[in-house]
């Protein structure tokens, strides 16, 4: 049950074609069930929601600054960290099956933790010393940085941590685009897991 639950920590979304906007499928995890249609309903909402900018104007959005201070360009979104119970479990989903590669593993043996570094790079052209590798990794965009806290796998009291779904509310989800959905089919397998 706790797997199905963190799929609301994950999205899955695919970018359909113009060609097809209006009769595209959508995996469905939870009857597993390959495929289903959109509505035409929906496909309305989602074309006019795509084609309408007003809303992202500075006008309709008070504080929204439409040119970077000079002092913070070039910053750009790095990392997103997830805390997990058992690196293997992890980074089984997140290689196996999101397709991410690690792209730098830092540990801390006098602080007892493991930070995994997982992306979408190449990492064959990444460098190979060590410090010019971590260098690299951190000059990547929008990485995910997996922090494990020795022992919590096989610690048989340890219940997990807070996946702010469930009160006190925080963190919603994570959406990944991929380009078909043939990566979907993995993923009901992987259910029972406890990543």
């Amino acid at each position: 049950m706790a797997s199905i639950a963190r799929l609301s920590l994950l999205r899955v979304t695919t970018i359909p074609s113009l060609s097809s906007l209006f009769s595209y499928s959508i995996p469905s995890f939870f009857n597993l069930q390959p495929n289903y249609k959109v509505s035409s309903t929906r496909s309305r909402f989602i074309t006019s929601s795509m084609a309408s900018d007003s809303k992202e104007s500075p006008s309709n959005n008070p504080g929204l600054h439409t040119t970077p201070d000079e002092a913070t360009r070039g910053y750009f979104m790095q990392q997103t960290m997830y805390r997990i119970k058992d690196p293997k479990i992890s980074l089984d989903f997140y290689s196996g099956v999101l397709g991410m590669s690690l792209l730098k593993r830092l540990d801390f043996p006098e602080l007892k933790f493991s930070l995994y570094f997982m992306g979408y790079e190449d990492t064959s052209s990444a460098p190979i010393n060590p410090v010019e590798r971590t260098a690299w990794t951190f000059g990547q965009k929008a990485t995910i940085e997996l922090t494990h806290n020795w022992g919590t796998e096989i610690d048989p009291e340890f219940k997990g941590y807070h996946n702010g779904n469930s009160e006190p509310r925080g963190f919603d989800l994570a959406c990944y685009k991929i380009t078909a959905c043939l990566a979907c089919g993995k993923l009901p397998p992987i259910l029972g897991k406890d990543t």
